[in-house]
């Protein structure tokens, strides 16, 4: 409740969530409240490099998949492409960070791991993304945009299924830390050329589909197979 009344208010008078650090220690506190180990949580550095192979590995695949999808929509529809700007997103970078560790700290250490905990991984997994899902509806409450509430809320419970995933599997808050800094990093640095709204809607609807079901087949693949090789937990914080 207390990072949902930061979060609405800096919406609303700078156009920014500026709740991050406070929902990261928000998450942290309640764990250390509790007498939880915070590495149990993935709070951990335990297995360092491997944490930061498969963080770079997901990192790459998942922005990459998007990017050649997008590409070749646009080419396929508007005979256009996108220009990606490297230099905005070395810039943008430390900022995403920051984000994914409130957001990650949050609803995947804290929210998720308890539910899991308590009625199971799928249904835990799908409680948590849920959770993530609404707490992107503040972005269009001004101006109000139902529209845009249903397809943020969408997208957003759809990336919290793949960082569930992936956390569940990992255990490491600081991996899907990197993954999702590295997703907003990469939106914020691609232009798009101006399409018609027919166009826009066709190519949007069509790159996040493809997307979407090749990237969450993918992690349920990937992430069975590798976890004896990944598994970080549960293990002493530090």
């Amino acid at each position: 409740v207390l990072a949902s009344i930061i979060r609405v208010t800096s919406i609303l008078i700078v156009n920014a969530p500026l709740e991050k650090a406070a929902i990261f220690v928000l998450a942290t506190g309640l764990l250390l409240a509790e007498k939880q180990d915070l590495g149990e949580f993935g709070f951990s550095l335990m297995n360092f490099k491997r944490q930061i192979l498969f963080a770079l590995i997901f990192s790459i695949f998942i922005p990459g998949t998007y990017l050649v999808i997008l590409g070749s929509i646009l080419k396929l529809f508007a005979d256009a492409f996108f220009s990606f700007s490297i230099k905005v997103f070395i810039i943008v970078l430390p900022f995403y960070l920051v984000v994914g560790l409130g957001e990650e700290g949050l609803f995947r250490a804290y929210i998720e791991r308890q539910a899991v905990q308590s009625i199971g991984y799928r249904k835990g997994i799908l409680w948590a993304s849920l959770l993530f899902g609404i707490w992107h509806i503040y972005w269009h409450i001004y101006p109000l945009s139902i529209l845009s509430m249903i397809i943020h809320v969408l997208f957003a419970f759809l990336f919290g299924l793949i960082f569930g995933m992936i956390y569940e599997k990992t255990n490491s808050v600081l991996v899907v830390t990197l993954i999702h800094a590295c997703w907003d990093a990469m939106v914020s640095s691609i232009y798009i050329p101006m399409l018609n709204p027919s166009a826009e809607y066709i190519i949007t609807g069509t790159t996040f589909f493809l997307f979407f079901s090749i990237t969450i087949l993918i992690t349920i693949l990937v992430t069975q197979r590798i976890e004896p090789l990944i598994k970080i937990g549960p293990q002493q914080a530090v």
